[in-house]
């Protein structure tokens, strides 16, 4: 490399720390907006961050490769891959890679459930030996207003011993799998 050893300009150093500053709070926040504040988000970051490029410009390889396994897997499963579905699969992706734990939440029949294992079946390798319902990720679901604060936690039995419960047990199984494993 030619730039090692060399010393780079003041002013492109500070270009890219202000991109890789804006990428972050970009990541962070985008995908909590609505579409409308998105797009106000978007005009504002321009005016302020004339020199930067925005995320929402340009499409970087990953996310064209997982828009194309989006689009693969939709046609699989006779959905359709609505450009706003399929970003909110895009955005869903990356809190997955920024948070340790997350909730989706929204109305009854707004596409949660789709939209989880849509990503699932997406990120993985797409193995025609493989069973269309298998996902390539292991997941746990679990309705906390299915059951009772006993079975998702864990308990005391009447002999003074802890049981686990669906949550304690889930957690176990995805500590002794494989790190590089996914785990929802």
């Amino acid at each position: 490399d030619d730039d090692v050893g060399r010393e780079q300009d003041p002013e492109q150093l500070k270009t890219q720390e202000i991109q890789t500053l804006f990428n972050a709070i970009h990541r962070l926040k985008f995908s909590e907006l609505l579409p409308d504040d998105q797009e106000l988000f978007i005009k504002i970051s321009r005016n302020m961050f004339p020199e930067i490029q925005i995320d929402g410009d340009s499409v970087q390889s990953s996310e064209e490769q997982l828009q194309r396994s989006l689009e693969r897997v939709c046609e699989d499963s006779f959905l359709d891959s609505y450009p706003y579905f399929c970003e909110k699969v895009q955005q869903l992706n990356q809190m997955i890679s920024l948070y340790d734990g997350i909730l989706i939440v929204g109305k009854a029949f707004s596409g949660k459930t789709s939209m989880y294992k849509v990503l699932s079946r997406s990120l993985g390798p797409h193995d025609e030996k493989k069973s269309k319902e298998e996902g390539f990720v292991t997941t746990v679901v679990a309705n906390p207003k299915s059951m009772t604060i006993e079975q998702l936690f864990g308990y005391f039995d009447s002999c003074n011993e802890w049981k686990d419960g669906i949550l304690a047990t889930s957690l176990r199984t995805f500590s002794n799998m494989n790190k590089d494993d996914r785990k929802w």
